[in-house]
């Protein structure tokens, strides 16, 4: 990071251009959450990762860039069945494996205090990743899960989404008025856009329209912002409600969004390929890296700014793995079926594009020398992110009690209060942590107390002794 910068001026320089009233949003979430920190500052963290060989020495594959917890879910791919899979590849590129390994285990530790995990089993789940994955990697046999092949928590989620239907997302989505269907405009997931920018924005789509098998699919209807995600808010998005297949409930819903550069390949230390635009680079790669491509994939030019398009799908979701709290056996189920999906994704990645062949991966995979150095790596990252995290909090609040009018003896005076609310909760957090951990093990505990009472017996008995 460049010195005399503050971790809240490099946050704002890796963000800019972003349209303001969602980068506010933006900012007001990473600042109330660590996880969310994390989620929201991919540059940051590879920034911030420690230097060690592997980012350098381990096989070249294909990254979605950002993996984390949450970046991985349910959708409809082009064949229409529903699968779990990585689904964000907003930063995918080219670069050494340890880099997307790091990025993983990096999250478990960032989300440990949300998910009430001590630093043991942290640990213990982040090193259960590194050896389903080194496993999956070495058998060199990619596969994936739908609802035939998914257990646990993921087919739990499948299997709910059989309920879940467009016309659903449709209902909730938009409104009908004299037999017209327009956007809901909520303020809150659907914002309003100009006239001048709705008739832009379905200029550029009736463009892509005319080199599609089915034009009149893509005849736009309505045109709205879209308020999602975390490491994308406050990049232009749109929710386009368009004709589909005819009628009011043959109409789909897409999803808009514009690709920037990678964060990931700014840090990577290999040539990426060269593609004309962003968003052929998003798709291209995702579509290589998934068992399935999501519905409607295509990269779409709005008078030159490059942008990603989907299906905007009622099937698209992710775990609750607040439902895993307490719950160690179900949450180390699901992180190595994500290790799973990683391993997969990069061998199906193998030999294109630069990234290393299948054979070289599955080499690396049967090593076991690397698990250790980098599960160091990843934890001091998630520990320096952390730090990051409350140093932008900090004086976030203070630029907003600035901008309330505040003085700078109050600024002074709450930003030390926060400071100790921090820590507080921090300590708040591992108290819970241990608490769970003391009553699990209450057995034990009330074995060494029976001794710690047979002693204390004995040692009277014995003053009694002297005594006499």
């Amino acid at each position: 990071m460049p010195a005399k910068q503050s971790v809240y001026e490099r946050v704002l320089q890796q963000q800019a251009g972003r349209e303001p009233v969602r980068l506010a949003k933006k900012l007001d979430l990473i600042a109330g959450d660590p996880f969310a920190f994390f989620r929201g500052t991919a540059e940051l963290f590879y920034e911030s990762l420690p230097a060690v060989r592997l980012l350098h020495d381990s096989p070249l594959v294909l990254c979605c860039g950002d993996l984390h917890l949450e970046n991985l879910g349910s959708f409809r791919g082009a064949n229409r069945l529903v699968y779990f899979d990585l689904n964000d590849f907003d930063e995918a590129c080219v670069a050494p494996l340890a880099y997307e390994v790091a990025r993983f285990i990096s999250s478990i530790h960032a989300g440990a205090a949300s998910l009430a995990l001590s630093e043991k089993q942290a640990d213990r789940l982040a090193k259960s990743f590194v050896t389903r994955y080194a496993q999956v990697l070495a058998a060199g046999k990619p596969a994936w899960l739908e609802r035939l092949t998914a257990r646990g928590l993921v087919k739990q989620l499948l299997e709910g989404l059989r309920e879940r239907h467009r016309a659903t997302l449709l209902g909730e989505r938009t409104r009908v008025k004299n037999g017209v269907r327009k956007l809901r405009v909520d303020g809150k997931r659907i914002l309003a856009i100009s006239a001048k920018e709705k008739k832009h924005v379905a200029a550029c789509l009736k463009v892509y329209a005319g080199k599609q098998a089915d034009p009149r699919f893509y005849r736009v209807l309505d045109i709205g912002a879209r308020v999602a995600g975390n490491g994308s808010l406050g990049l232009p998005r749109y929710i386009v409600l368009v004709a589909g297949h005819g009628g009011p409930d043959g109409q789909y819903l897409l999803d808009l969004k514009a690709a920037n550069p990678s964060a990931l390949a700014a840090h990577a230390p290999c040539k990426q390929p060269a593609w004309r635009v962003e968003g052929e680079r998003v798709t291209d790669l995702q579509k290589v890296m998934v068992a399935m491509a999501p519905a409607l994939l295509a990269p779409v030019m709005l008078h030159g700014e490059s942008f990603v398009l989907k299906e905007l799908q009622p099937t698209a979701d992710r775990l609750d793995l607040d439902a895993t709290r307490g719950d160690l056996l179900t949450l180390t189920e699901v992180i190595e079926d994500m290790a799973q999906l990683t391993a997969w994704a990069q061998l199906r990645g193998g030999a294109r594009y630069g990234a290393a062949l299948p054979e070289d991966l599955m080499r690396f995979g049967s090593r076991g020398d690397w698990h250790a150095p980098l599960l160091k790596a990843a934890r001091i990252a998630a520990e320096r992110n952390l730090t990051q995290w409350q140093a932008f909090r900090a004086e976030h609040l203070q630029r907003e009690l600035r901008s309330a009018g505040k003085t700078e003896d109050e600024v002074a005076g709450h930003g030390a209060g926060e400071q100790g609310a921090v820590k507080r909760e921090a300590g708040k957090s591992k108290a819970k942590v241990k608490s769970k951990a003391a009553a699990k093990g209450e057995p034990k505990t009330k074995r060494k107390s029976a001794k710690g009472k047979v002693k204390t017996k004995a040692a009277k008995a014995k003053a009694k002794t002297r005594a006499r």
